[in-house]
């Protein structure tokens, strides 16, 4: 089985929502799947989640992300790619 080519985001929401996290970080295939995702919440909550791990009211997406160009035509998202290291290192903290 052929490695898939994965990459990291982090994607900063601003919303009045309080059950919906502000900060999300994501490990992405090539296919755009995720694989491992890090929410932050106002009040201070984290949430993982992975194939093996669910933590809070974090899940994978069950659909693909879209490109980050079309999560960031939303003015209330602001995403950018991270380093495997800078999402590893924030893993690490919780796992």
């Amino acid at each position: 089985m052929a490695k898939h080519k994965k990459s990291w985001l982090k994607v900063k929401w601003t919303h009045a929502f309080k059950d919906e996290p502000i900060l999300i970080y994501s490990e992405i295939r090539g296919d755009g799947s995720e694989t491992r995702k890090i929410e932050y919440f106002a009040g201070g909550a984290v949430g993982l989640a992975s194939k093996d791990i669910e933590i809070g009211p974090t899940r994978l997406s069950s659909e693909p992300l879209p490109e980050m160009s079309r999560i960031n035509e939303d003015p209330q998202f602001e995403a950018e790619f991270i380093s495997e290291e800078e999402f590893d290192a924030l893993w690490d903290v919780y796992v």
